[in-house]
């Protein structure tokens, strides 16, 4: 029997897909994948006669890149390579979006930055800083400077992490992504325990003491605990 023609329909579901795979980023990193893999199958089922050819690859182009990313967050990094290879090939054949063209770039960055391959990663995050900057976009531009102050601590700088940690966690709207101002403070912690800067660290860590409760995942929270016994070693406050 003959499967039923796809509707357009079938657009917002690949993106109600992707959101759901990345708001279980910190809280399963697996079904983050899962669900990163039935958007991408999804993607590649819509018909480009009907749908438009180049908005079609926009949107395969897209869901290959967050599934790139899911296998970057479940350290599957040779999956992550090719899949995200892949969606800069089918971007190619879209409409030339600069947003997705700035998603592909924070994607590679981060997965470079995984690989300790910093200054790649961070040439990548600047480019894609600057196309959100010329979108006058600062949610984004402060997604990318988590990014690269990400890098910077994975390379041992933790000075220069905690400055653009900072002016990243500045510029993120909090409603539009709770999630990711909470891991941007998160970071921020942790630079400023690096720097032995643990008062402000312990201070800043129980300010978000409510926003772990409600959006930190179990490997999020786990990484807090461990993280407040480092700053309380760090106090001399062995018992704690």
């Amino acid at each position: 029997m003959a499967s039923e023609p796809l509707l357009p329909t079938e657009i917002p579901a690949v993106l109600a897909l992707l959101r759901r795979s990345h708001a279980l980023r910190e809280e399963d990193p697996e079904r983050m994948l899962e669900l990163a893999r039935r958007a991408a199958d999804l993607a590649e089922e819509l018909d480009p006669q009907r749908l438009g050819s180049t908005e079609v690859a926009d949107l395969q182009a897209r869901a290959w890149a967050e599934l790139g990313d899911a296998y970057r967050a479940a350290d599957d990094f040779f999956a992550a390579e090719a899949t995200l290879a892949h969606a800069t090939v089918v971007a190619r054949e879209g409409t030339g979006d600069p947003l997705l063209r700035a998603l592909l770039l924070e994607r590679k960055a981060a997965l470079l930055a995984d690989g300790h391959r910093c200054s790649e990663a961070c040439s990548l995050f600047e480019a894609a800083r600057r196309i959100y900057q010329e979108l006058d976009d600062r949610h984004l531009v402060g997604r990318v400077l988590v990014g690269k102050g990400r890098a910077m601590a994975t390379a041992g700088e933790p000075a220069r992490a905690l400055q653009l940690l900072r002016e990243g966690l500045a510029k993120i709207d909090v409603d539009r992504d709770p999630l990711l101002a909470l891991t941007a403070a998160h970071h921020v912690v942790r630079a400023l325990a690096d720097c032995r800067r643990f008062w402000e660290a312990l201070a800043l860590l129980h300010q978000h003491r409510a926003a772990y409760a409600r959006y930190g995942g179990p490997l999020m929270l786990l990484e807090r605990t461990c993280l407040e016994g480092e700053i309380q070693a760090g106090l001399g406050r062995a018992r704690e």
